[in-house]
């Protein structure tokens, strides 16, 4: 049986994204769709400023998902999250043998409100790189800073690359997609904000660090014109990696044929679903195996892109095969 290296796990009850900047009186309502519902901390039971950076754990459902789904090891990152990474770190020390993590800026995340925040949010990217020896950084995009301009998230982003590059050239996921048809809601996105999706505004970036390893997550997920954009930023620039999470097996075939197999991972995207629906999370994850299973490409491609790429990109836990 070929071994499943996963790529990209999220393992926590999610915090909307930045609800703690909102103005007094002001709220953001809790998503409606049932298998969202454990996504988010209702706003009635949001925690405190002191605990902002302590999610529930639910690394244990994740555990039990890879057993249905013939899943070998993971990489564990934030991403959407507000959490410390200290949280991180105390996972895979619980499951060294199954799961590696990625740092994360903490409970202070883009858009910065002020300098200190910032401040405090690279300060806790460079604890988990340097003092619990977490492998890189993700899932970070553009996209956080959203309303700030480009200009300021490019700003932000360079100083991202330039820690990885300091810890000898750490891996960074990066968010590329955009919501379309099919995804978890169902509903495309035409927000601003998804304009900041498309690779190509950091290829400046990129050209300055080319020693820093980049994995695109979702590889345009289903958007023909972002995949083709992500496409062309990997023929700029030798270090860029896919991840297969939410794309399509159309994709993972023309990828193969345009940038080669050695340079693309599988991810699941793994986030916990709602517990009175039986299975979805086994089903919806087990999709996104299917997605490499029935491209049209070698049983040795699909070989490198389940598990030998990410072993030899980071070294996963279970990596040792023959």
């Amino acid at each position: 049986m070929v071994p499943i290296f996963d790529s990209e796990v999220h393992p926590w009850v999610r915090v909307a994204r930045g609800w703690h900047y909102l103005e007094e009186g002001e709220t953001r309502p809790d998503p409606s769709v049932p298998e969202f519902k454990r996504f988010f901390w209702p706003a009635s039971q949001r925690p405190g400023e002191e605990d902002i950076g302590h999610p529930p754990d639910l690394s244990d459902e994740y555990i039990d998902a890879m057993g249905k789904l013939g899943i070998t090891a993971g990489l564990i990152m934030a991403g959407a999250h507000v959490c410390d990474n200290d949280s991180v770190a105390q996972i895979v020390a619980r499951h060294p043998e199954r799961l590696k993590g990625l740092a994360y800026f903490g409970r202070y995340m883009p858009p910065f409100v002020s300098p200190t925040h910032r401040q405090a949010a690279f300060d806790e990217l460079e604890h988990g790189l340097r003092d619990l020896s977490l492998l890189g950084i993700g899932e970070v995009w553009c996209g956080e800073w959203w309303p700030h301009s480009q200009e300021a998230a490019l700003k932000d982003m360079h100083e991202v690359f330039s820690l990885c590059n300091h810890y000898k050239g750490a891996p960074l996921l990066i968010h590329a997609g955009r919501n379309c048809a099919g995804d978890f809601a169902g509903s495309v996105s035409n927000e601003p904000e998804w304009d900041y999706a498309d690779p190509l505004i950091l290829d400046s970036i990129a050209k300055e660090f080319p020693a820093v390893p980049i994995v695109l997550c979702h590889m345009g997920k289903k958007d023909r014109e972002l995949f083709d954009r992500c496409v062309e930023f990997a023929r700029r620039h030798s270090q860029v990696f896919f991840n297969t999470s939410f794309t399509i097996s159309e994709f993972v075939t023309d990828a193969v044929n345009k940038i080669g197999a050695d340079r693309i991972i599988f991810g699941t995207d793994w986030y916990p679903f709602e517990a009175n629906q039986k299975d979805t999370d086994v089903y919806h994850h087990r999709k996104q195996i299917r997605v490499v299973d029935e491209a049209e490409i070698s049983d040795q491609d699909k070989e490198k892109i389940f598990w030998r790429n990410l072993d030899h990109l980071i070294g996963m836990p279970a990596g040792k095969q023959p």
